[in-house]
């Protein structure tokens, strides 16, 4: 098995990583029900813009991109928006192809141990309530359920 390397994501395969993250989100934002696709596309957009500020990431953010060979999944995040001291998971993601093998608890103990060098003493996330192997993941790690948005459809 070639080895998995975890390094920051080189400046020149932003533009590529930008438009898979805008797909992506408005994809899983339509999928839940609450916007349709274009709409969701055009949101992404925004939210895109404003956290790459000309193309390029924004200040105390980090991508942490796995390869072996090829790309396996990255692991975004930087300082929350309206808590100090609170380093925010913006974005992760396993390829097909590398999922179940342990790569994204290796991410998050990577992603934490840039947190606590940059001076973070917590990390928080978002993550959709359908996606069950996250939550599972995410909690095995020692983390806690803080907010619950929930919908009904009528």
């Amino acid at each position: 098995m070639t080895e998995i390397r975890i390094a920051p994501l080189g400046h020149e395969h932003l533009p590529a990583f930008i438009a898979g993250l805008e797909e992506r989100y408005a994809e899983q934002k339509s999928s839940m029900g609450s916007i349709v696709l274009e709409s969701a596309r055009e949101q992404a957009r925004a939210e895109t813009r404003a956290q790459f500020p000309g193309g390029t990431l924004a200040e105390g953010h980090v991508i942490l991109q796995a390869t072996a060979g090829e790309s396996l999944g990255h692991f975004w995040l930087g300082p929350h928006r309206d808590e100090r001291g609170l380093a925010f998971i913006v974005d992760i993601l396993i390829t097909e192809a590398a999922r179940g093998q342990g790569l994204g608890r290796r991410l998050l103990v990577a992603a934490e141990d840039w947190a606590r060098d940059g001076g973070f003493t917590a990390m928080s996330l978002h993550v959709f309530g359908a996606n069950t192997n996250a939550i599972s993941m995410y909690e095995s790690q020692g983390y806690e359920t803080t907010d619950l948005l929930m919908r009904r459809v009528l």
